[in-house]
């Protein structure tokens, strides 16, 4: 549901930028909701570090791009792809303990493919020109992504806290600009990396925990 609804909102025209910021969303949502579905309460201190996230994050993305959607359809379906990763990561902290990660990834991809691929077969041309490029990127999604990332995820939010874990979501918009810069000079603005220091912080204060 995330991936497939992030995907759609890219295609159907909104700015990456829109996305990124729906989705950065996603840590303070985790800490409304955590106390109600999983019993886990998010002190004060928690919520300072998501808040500095989210401002640093959020400065970051919208230091880097121009936010604009033509509709409300594809923010709709970012919104979408918002409630699906939170649902996710509390749904597998409250029920997905008993099972292995990576069996919960396999069931996951599996029932994405089953609802994904009737939709494309009846809304979609399925046609690919096959390039190396393309190859590479597929290789990334799916390897990098796909299995490691997820699984991941998925150990992290059975070990940890999960507003915790969803706070190193802060860590995406600052570490793709940081790529961005590396790898294809895109230039920042100053303001960018105090944004960046600012999402560090945040993330440090919220993960914080006073050693027994």
């Amino acid at each position: 549901m995330y991936f497939g609804l992030s995907y759609l909102s890219m295609t159907a025209g909104i700015a990456t930028s829109v996305i990124a910021l729906i989705v950065s969303l996603q840590p303070i949502l985790v800490g409304v909701l955590a106390p109600r579905f999983v019993g886990e309460r998010v002190g004060v201190r928690r919520w300072i570090g998501l808040t500095l996230g989210l401002i640093g994050a959020g400065g970051v993305i919208v230091l880097r791009g121009a936010l604009h959607a033509d509709s409300i359809g594809p923010v709709l379906l970012a919104v979408g792809a918002l409630i699906g990763i939170t649902g996710a990561m509390l749904y597998e902290k409250r029920f997905g303990t008993a099972q292995d990660p990576l069996t919960s990834n396999l069931v996951q991809y599996s029932v994405g493919f089953v609802f994904c691929a009737p939709m494309a077969l009846l809304f979609e041309r399925v046609e690919v020109q096959w390039n190396p490029t393309l190859i590479a990127a597929l290789a990334y999604l799916v390897i990098c992504n796909s299995l490691i990332a997820i699984s991941l995820l998925l150990v992290m939010t059975r070990a940890g806290r999960v507003s915790q874990v969803a706070s190193l979501f802060f860590f995406v918009p600052p570490a793709a600009a940081l790529l961005s810069y590396f790898f294809l000079g895109e230039v920042l603005p100053p303001a960018a990396w105090w944004a960046m220091g600012v999402a560090v912080l945040g993330v440090a204060i919220a993960t914080w925990q006073k050693r027994a």
